[in-house]
């Protein structure tokens, strides 16, 4: 079955669903005949997913039946897959055509089994977590979202007093519903310290002990402490798949920001998105430097006032550039707080594009009582 995948190649998730491990290097044999391609495999709480650049697939632990493990010294880490359940469809693909609004797909027709080869170490690991999702069962579980129905208002009494009634109770009833929702907020505020360090210790704690760890990590999820991409999951491939996350997290806050942010606030806004399970910025930076290389769409770029940016594909800073002087032109002056808000973009970066446009001639600055200011540069012109 095909899978969707991100612009930087990750696979895109469907709800409730969490990765397990990601294990790069693993061939695939179907029916332990001839490789199709060697994958970077992801084990989720729902199936397994294989990544070859811009292509996947991924086999429903639906069809699950049952797994042996093989190899030795002298052959390559194994694990063979039976399939079942032939001609039918797992509940979460049936309830994901649902919630898009189409028609849910045909039921495929697998090989009987699957064969995986483990260039690299990792095959236990992988085991490990196969069967920590056999476990669970996640993928029999419903994914849609629970709507709870409103019960309909009681009325008794008609008249301006059975309506001053009524609103009377709905106040009364708010009131009751935001002193509750402010006691638990305020208990969350209290423990968050805590509940970080236990997220982070969630990550130590070998999960095919504690079956209900997935739940845990759902829950803590849902609060705001997530964990992404680690090493201990992703092994010798951790920078490549915590490039291509980055790009996946980063890519809608820099289409909000004009396609430009300075790294030292993506790398902040990142940290805060994983919770309790934070990067060092070596390794955002050994990450960063892997993704023009991968392809990825976004860029990284230091301007000659050593500001180190990030940017949505290889011309953002230019564009950015190019409106700075269409905006200095229409409006006479801009200062860089001026300029950022016209073009809805980070301060610091604007001061950059006022900058940059100064160096080249095109702008220059006038330093008054009301701040530093930025004017056409009409000296050319004159010259000319």
């Amino acid at each position: 079955m095909q899978a969707r995948l991100t612009e930087s190649q990750r696979p895109v998730l469907i709800p409730t669903e969490v990765v397990l491990r990601e294990q790069a290097n693993v061939e695939v044999l179907p029916n332990k005949d001839k490789a199709i391609g060697t994958f970077t495999l992801y084990v989720t709480s729902h199936r397994l997913i294989f990544v070859d650049g811009a292509n996947g697939f991924y086999v429903p632990f639906h069809y699950y039946h049952s797994h042996k493990t093989s190899g030795g010294l002298l052959r390559s880490s194994r694990i063979e897959l039976t399939i079942t359940n032939q001609g039918t469809l797992p509940q979460f693909v049936v309830e994901l055509a649902r919630m898009e609004e189409r028609p849910p797909p045909v039921a495929p027709h697998l090989p009987g089994s699957y064969l995986f080869k483990f260039r690299a170490e990792g095959r236990d690991a992988t085991v490990e977590q196969i069967e920590v999702a056999l476990r669970q069962q996640a993928w029999v579980k419903s994914i849609m979202p629970v709507h709870k129905e409103k019960k309909p208002k009681e009325t008794s009494g008609y008249g301006v007093g059975s309506i001053k009634k009524n609103i009377k109770e709905d106040a009364k009833q708010t009131d009751t519903t935001l002193s509750a929702g402010f006691r638990d907020l305020r208990s969350l505020f209290d423990n968050s310290r805590e509940l970080a360090e236990l997220a982070g210790k969630l990550k130590q704690v070998d999960e095919s002990k504690d079956p209900e760890l997935i739940e845990i990590k759902n829950t803590m999820a849902s609060l705001g402490f997530t964990s992404g991409v680690t090493k201990e999951s992703s092994g010798n491939n951790f920078h490549v798949q915590l490039a291509r996350e980055i790009c996946d997290y980063i890519r809608p806050h820099l289409e909000e920001n004009g396609g430009v942010l300075p790294m030292l606030d993506a790398y902040c806004m990142y940290n805060r998105a994983r919770g309790g399970d934070l990067i060092s910025p070596n390794d955002m930076k050994r990450a960063c430097d892997l993704m023009e290389g991968l392809r990825l769409p976004i860029q990284v770029k230091s301007l000659p006032s050593g500001v180190i940016i990030m940017q949505l594909g290889g011309e953002s800073v230019e564009r950015l550039i190019s409106l700075t002087v269409e905006k200095v032109n229409s409006k006479e002056h801009l200062s860089a707080k001026e300029l950022g808000e016209e073009l809805g973009i980070n301060a610091l970066i604007a001061k950059q594009c006022l900058v940059e446009a100064e160096s080249r001639g095109i702008l220059c600055r006038d330093q008054g009582i009301q701040g530093l200011h930025f004017y056409l540069n009409i000296l050319p012109k004159i010259s000319t």
